[in-house]
């Protein structure tokens, strides 16, 4: 059976994490430049109930990916839960609210969606790799992420943990 090897990075802070042997590895970089972080309803930024975090990049964030083991490797995205008040936790913001896309990558693998998809509470792929790892190269992936609320979303400051995973 074949040894599972796989990073773990949640976002709310920049962390590089290695998993393997000294001859084979795969690692993983998150680049953020912090929390993501809506604002407040009205202010700039926000076109009624809507608003999608990016910058003048073109994405929010992104995510560098090596494996040295020559084999097809997977990167997944997942939130925990729905996006829930910091004091009243009985309000939540539904996960078909809060959605993400990869906008890039520098690999020559398959990224899974063109579109903005919702957050699900289970790991969706982002990015397959080639066969062969990607050749050891390492690849990019750029993300963008957006919001919609209503007026019937109460007033407050809402969170969740979003995780990034690379699996062989």
């Amino acid at each position: 059976m074949a040894k599972l090897k796989y990073v773990l990075i949640i976002l709310l802070i920049l962390l590089t994490v290695t998993a393997g042997t000294a001859s084979a590895a795969i690692t993983m970089t998150i680049n953020s430049g912090g929390d993501l972080t809506f604002g407040t309803k009205g202010d700039a930024g926000w076109q009624g109930g809507y608003r999608q975090l990016t910058s003048l990049t073109g994405y929010f964030n992104r995510a560098l990916c090596q494996s040295t083991n020559g084999a097809v490797y997977f990167f997944r995205i997942r939130n925990l839960a729905p996006l829930t008040h910091t004091t009243k936790s009985e309000y939540t913001i539904d996960n078909s609210s809060f959605r993400w896309m990869s906008t890039y990558t520098s690999g020559a693998g398959q990224l899974k969606y063109a579109t903005l998809v919702p957050f699900q509470s289970s790991y969706d792929t982002v990015y397959t790799s080639t066969a062969n790892g990607d050749s050891g190269n390492q690849i990019e992936i750029q993300f963008i992420y957006d919001l919609t609320v209503t007026d019937a979303i109460a007033a407050g400051s809402y969170q969740t943990t979003i995780e990034y995973l690379m699996t062989e």
